[in-house]
């Protein structure tokens, strides 16, 4: 009986400590019995509350390094191992009757915010895009909607496995939206980098004498030089996992080209001191070749896109082109056609303009332009 008690007594204790230790975690997602996953409750909550059906993951509101809060809910489980990042591969098995829906949480940065909004965000306001940036389905629409809520920037992303969801699937995704929890006058609390003025840094370059062979969309690149992922002028932008720093295999370029972008930032911010950093996206992969299926071209270390700047100052891409400050980004073009550039798309609504031979529209150009220079 004694030792019945004592094995009793050991599992309790075993137990409650389990317990204890559970609760601090605030980032380890569990099975639960019928098969969905969730995050274990805390004191400030930024999840979806669980519900049939549906598989649910959240950063909570402290997320790990440099992550903002997060929070995730979908028909079928996620296979991205970060909670957040977009889900590009469980997308291309997304069912017609599938959704996916991520929600980041930012905090309100120093050059403004979203338009005001509340919980729980609705798709009526969404932007609806068809197709999108690094968009892996055809088929998976994106529904976008930004409100700053609750001292946060709150970007919504639903997706849909069809171009055309029926009403029923619509309205089973506000019904999961409905289920965000997010907590009130918190923003004082929540501890991130973004609060911070943007790092400037010098950027460091090693130099390399480079050969661009073959053609952009179909050659190699021999020496390439990996532009810094960011500077007192410029930060870098990833297309695919949408954030800042671009991933460093996507930055390299001809010697030329990396130092023609370089000199064109410097020379944009001495002559708009009180502008944003201008935001660079990609080269071309380290020894160029294939780069899809983000790119036909950036093959031989001759292309990059660069991003237009922002009427809101914001350091991202412009969702639309109605986004962009024309007068800033008009300038900019101007300097990469006065560094020598060859060929630069922009897309058909930003009302760009530049030497018809040169200056060339082309579709889902209107958050960035892509500039192309000569073979050295």
């Amino acid at each position: 009986m004694l030792r019945h008690k004592l094995s009793i007594a050991r599992w309790l204790s075993v137990a409650v400590l389990a317990a204890i230790l559970g609760t601090g975690c605030g980032t380890a997602s569990r099975p639960s019995h019928d098969g969905r996953r969730h995050r274990p409750a805390t004191a400030e909550r930024f999840r979806f509350a669980t519900a049939e059906g549906w598989y649910t993951t959240s950063t909570g509101l402290h997320p790990d390094a440099d992550r903002e809060p997060a929070a995730t809910a979908s028909t079928i489980p996620i296979e991205e191992p970060l909670v957040g990042e977009l889900p590009l591969e469980t997308l291309k098995r997304l069912p017609p009757t599938g959704i996916i829906i991520l929600v980041g949480a930012g905090p309100r940065p120093p050059y403004g915010h979203f338009t005001p909004g509340s919980v729980p965000p609705q798709l009526a306001d969404a932007d609806v895009r068809a197709s999108w940036e690094g968009q892996s389905n055809p088929n998976a629409p994106e529904y976008l909607i930004l409100r700053y809520v609750n001292g946060f920037n709150l970007e919504t992303r639903v997706y849909f496995g069809t171009q055309s969801p029926p009403d029923e699937q619509v309205s089973r995704a506000q019904q999961e939206l409905n289920r965000l929890e997010l907590p009130l006058n918190v923003q004082a609390k929540v501890r991130l980098k973004a609060h911070a003025k943007p790092v400037r840094v010098t950027p460091q370059v090693q130099w390399r004498n480079s050969v661009s062979l073959g053609r952009p969309d179909g050659g190699t690149l021999v020496r390439g030089v990996r532009f810094p992922e960011q500077g007192t002028t410029f930060f870098t932008w990833d297309p695919i996992v949408h954030r800042s720093p671009d991933r460093p295999w996507r930055r390299y370029g001809n010697d030329r080209l990396v130092r023609i972008v370089l000199n064109v930032v410097a020379g944009y911010a001495h002559a708009h001191p009180g502008a944003p950093r201008v935001g660079i996206g990609d080269f071309s992969r380290p020894h160029g070749g294939y780069f899809g299926p983000k790119h036909v071209s950036h093959q031989n270390g001759l292309d990059v896109d660069v991003y237009y700047p922002r009427l809101d100052r914001r350091e991202r891409p412009p969702i639309r082109a109605a986004q962009i400050d024309r007068p800033l980004a008009q300038d900019l073009l101007g300097r990469f056609l006065a560094a020598g550039a060859v060929k630069i798309f922009v897309g058909p609504n930003t009302h760009l303009a530049g030497p018809p031979r040169i200056v060339r529209i082309l579709g889902n150009h209107d958050n960035h332009m892509h500039v192309r220079i000569a073979a050295p």
